[in-house]
């Protein structure tokens, strides 16, 4: 279903055209993060950090990436973490 006119959609895409790549790249992240605030809402409160991290990223990805990729960014920590 696409109840958007084609006046309207020229000028969405004429937007997103003017706009630079650094102005894509904020509203995307802008989404994403706003994407990942709604599921952790979702979550229990007694998640351990390396639960969350899946379940968000389950979530976000779904049958997408194997189940391998999704276990390893669970426990992924950058290497100046100190937790």
């Amino acid at each position: 279903m696409n109840d958007t006119s084609v006046d309207m959609e020229r000028m969405v895409a004429a937007r997103y055209a003017a706009m630079t790549s650094l102005e894509r790249l904020s509203i995307m992240a802008s989404m994403r993060a706003t994407a990942i605030a709604i599921i952790e809402t979702s979550l229990s409160p007694n998640l351990t950090r390396e639960q969350r991290r899946y379940s968000v990223a389950k979530r976000m990805y779904g049958n997408e990436l194997p189940e391998a990729a999704l276990l390893a960014h669970s426990t992924y920590r950058p290497p100046d973490s100190r937790a």
